[in-house]
């Protein structure tokens, strides 16, 4: 179930149509607080978004040249 909801965020995260933020992912995919941060810490620990800065705020994180 993870899994599906994963991808979309991830997807939406790149395309720019959401901030890398649980309260962002909560509103998109109609999802709940706990599941939407263990996203995003997913997605930090795959390297798709940065650690939070000081001010709590991730970005993207540059795409792999291939």
């Amino acid at each position: 179930m993870m899994e599906n909801y994963y991808d979309q965020a991830v997807e939406a995260v790149r395309e720019g149509r959401i901030a890398p933020r649980p309260s962002a992912l909560e509103k998109y995919l109609r999802i709940g607080w706990k599941l939407a941060c263990s996203i995003i810490d997913r997605m930090e620990a795959d390297g798709i978004v940065t650690p939070p800065d000081v001010t709590g705020r991730r970005s993207l994180t540059k795409e792999p040249t291939q």
